[in-house]
């Protein structure tokens, strides 16, 4: 993903609402995000913070269906 499409999909949410950074479909977790940091290399990292809490949903299933090992 390049910044622009990240842009074009944030534009159809809510500007107020909190971003999470789900991790690890197989054991899924959450995180806010505590920053973006370009390093010099060709990406922009988006950087979880330390509060990682377990995931109870599958937010991949929007994106791609049902988790196939479930």
């Amino acid at each position: 993903m390049i910044v622009s499409e990240l842009i074009e999909i944030l534009q159809g949410h809510n500007p107020d609402q909190e971003v999470k950074i789900a991790t690890n479909r197989a054991n899924p977790y959450m995180s806010s995000v505590r920053g973006a940091v370009a390093t010099g290399s060709s990406y922009l990292y988006i950087c979880q913070d330390y509060d990682s809490t377990a995931l109870e949903l599958d937010p991949w299933q929007e994106l791609d269906g049902p988790y196939p090992y479930k």
